[in-house]
């Protein structure tokens, strides 16, 4: 499966009023998340971090690139707001503000994006409050395994696409600081980590963990509300972690262990049946020999 990730991150200058300092922890959380066994076990060179505050030339051809590969994860933190025009955008750098859906999340058949972003004008929002996660330690469990389970997963998957903003049109996002990252990504990561450790399942699925990040961010910040946009039904499908601690229910287990037992005893009932047949026609054909006159 040929995969490719985009990782941009536009915070401003330090300079600034409006610098953001969560948005490089929010860069590095995403791309470890992405290169462990959770994440999909993406490789280094499936991953592509900009510089800061990249120029959209910069980031054009890899955006091109994701319209030729099977599955793309395009992931934005820093600024960005709602245009006149009605229509989301991302400041990319003071002089280039793509848009959100035009441009960027709808390139690849299968593609997650995640904009955690203002949907107004650009404003840092002091955070006064009790973090979600602190100190991201993503497990690198049976990687092979969880990029194969990924693989075949989006190859039975139709094409569709899904796109998440950390906030709601004309709202802000709050940014935690450089300890933290976004409100919203630290979110979702801290319901990934959650749901390992109290789920059964074999995959994550992108609407399951955005539902509880709703509703994490909204306990945090009342004002901030996190939408997702499909591109059709097949949207809630597709994946957003896998879980490298899956064990199949043991009445499964139990299931197919008894399905063998029957299995094998058809089998020895069959070879017994055969057995006894044949020795039963041999004693016929015997017999009717030996009692044959000359």
């Amino acid at each position: 499966m040929k995969r490719l990730a985009l990782l941009i991150g536009s915070p401003s200058t330090k300079e600034k009023e409006d610098f953001l300092s969560g948005v490089a922890t929010d860069i590095e959380n995403i791309n470890n998340f992405l290169l462990s066994s959770i994440g999909g076990s993406w490789e280094r060179n499936e991953i592509k971090i900009f510089k800061p505050n990249p120029k959209y030339s910069e980031v054009e051809p890899f955006l091109k690139a994701c319209e030729n590969v099977d599955f793309a994860f395009i992931y934005f933190s820093g600024h960005g707001y709602t245009g006149k025009d009605n229509k989301a955008r991302v400041l990319f750098n003071p002089n280039e503000a793509p848009y959100v859906i035009k441009q960027l999340a709808n390139r690849a058949n299968h593609q997650v994006t995640i904009i955690d972003a203002c949907r107004s004008i650009p404003e840092l929002i002091g955070f006064d409050g009790n973090v979600l996660l602190e100190g991201i330690n993503f497990p690198n469990l049976k990687p092979e395994f969880t990029k194969a389970v990924m693989a075949n997963y989006i190859a039975k998957l139709p094409n569709t696409r899904t796109l998440l903003f950390a906030t709601s049109k004309g709202k802000n996002s709050v940014d935690l600081g450089s300890n933290y990252g976004g409100l919203f990504s630290t979110s979702l990561l801290s319901v990934v980590i959650d749901k390992l450790k109290s789920e059964n399942k074999p995959i994550f699925k992108v609407v399951d963990i955005f539902k509880t990040a709703k509703i994490n961010t909204q306990k945090i910040q009342s004002n901030q509300i996190p939408q997702i946009y499909y591109s059709d039904k097949n949207s809630e499908h597709l994946p957003f972690a896998i879980n490298p601690y899956y064990n199949p229910p043991l009445i499964n287990k139990k299931k197919q262990e008894l399905q063998k037992t029957n299995n094998t005893l058809i089998e020895s009932i069959t070879k017994g049946t055969l057995i006894g047949g044949s020795i039963l026609l041999a004693g016929y054909v015997i017999g009717s020999l030996l009692n044959k006159k000359e």
